[in-house]
């Protein structure tokens, strides 16, 4: 699939909400993760639909309440420049702190 491709995808994932547009809400607490990486082995990519496989590029896992949005490591930066970088509501940056979206 076309880098073009999976962008189309992921444009029709926003457009549907199958695929968030914002990033996963802030934890509650420092106990509960909104972002794993390389752990989504095995499970399908929300922008290609191509199944994860090992690699030495990252994958990227989203933890919403409601579920878990795996990316390629490729196809979430793509998704991150398709969303336009929203960050999640009531979410601020604080200074010092990395952008992530």
């Amino acid at each position: 699939m076309t880098e073009e491709q999976i962008r189309e995808q992921i444009r029709e994932g926003l457009r549907t909400g199958v695929i968030p547009s914002t990033m996963p809400p802030a934890p509650a607490s420092r106990a509960q993760k909104t972002i794993a990486v390389n752990a989504g082995v095995g499970r399908p990519c929300a922008a290609c639909h191509d199944v994860v496989a090992p690699s030495p590029s990252p994958s990227i896992v989203l933890i919403y309440e409601d579920r878990q949005i795996v990316f390629h490591g490729r196809c979430h930066v793509l998704w991150v420049h398709e969303r336009g970088g929203r960050r999640p509501a009531g979410a601020t940056h604080r200074p010092g702190a990395a952008a992530i979206g």
